[in-house]
């Protein structure tokens, strides 16, 4: 389907085929904000609610008002709208506006990319409408593998963001040239 923009030319669009991989990203997006619900809802703040497999995965309760991935502390003022609240919705705006303008993206490559976008938007909505930051609840133990005893707590969309972002480069580094 194309649509004309005026002086712009034309731009292409997906057909309805190409979208069915978006419902991924929407399925973790509410997934995502259900399960933060649930733990806003029976899990204190600041506390360890239960342990799981011996203590290897736990349930938590904790708020990430630091940059995206930096675990750093946030910024003051303006600069926190525009980090933590701006740039995440400019870049999935970004990585939309790719994944509907590219017809030469692998049908696997739309999958990781609608999952990364789903946990974008999950963790945005945090940073858009919770106070304390974006809602984590989920560690693992880890046994002193990287000089760490557990993970950096996470959440659903953390979770899909790794996991897709991997599987996005795996299948575009894998491609055949």
């Amino acid at each position: 389907m194309e649509v004309k923009t005026g002086r712009f030319g034309r731009l292409k669009f997906l057909d309805a085929g190409a979208l069915v991989p978006l419902l991924l990203g929407v399925v973790i997006l509410i997934v995502d904000q259900v399960t933060k619900m649930l733990v806003t809802r029976f899990v204190r703040p600041w506390s360890v609610f239960s342990g799981y497999t011996d203590g290897w995965i736990r349930i938590v309760h904790v708020y990430n008002s630091a940059l995206p991935f930096s675990g750093e502390a946030e910024p003051a003022g303006v600069l926190s709208a525009l980090t933590n609240k701006l740039l995440p919705i400019v870049a999935l705006l970004v990585v939309f506006g790719l994944y509907m303008r590219s017809s030469r993206l692998r049908p696997s490559s739309r999958w990781f990319m609608a999952g990364l976008m789903g946990g974008a938007a999950g963790n945005a909505v945090d940073r858009l409408f919770r106070p304390g930051g974006v809602l984590d609840f989920i560690d693992f133990r880890l046994y002193g593998l990287f000089g760490l005893v557990r993970t950096p707590t996470v959440n659903i969309a953390d979770i899909a963001i790794i996991v897709c972002g991997l599987g996005l480069f795996v299948t575009i580094a894998g491609r055949k040239r």
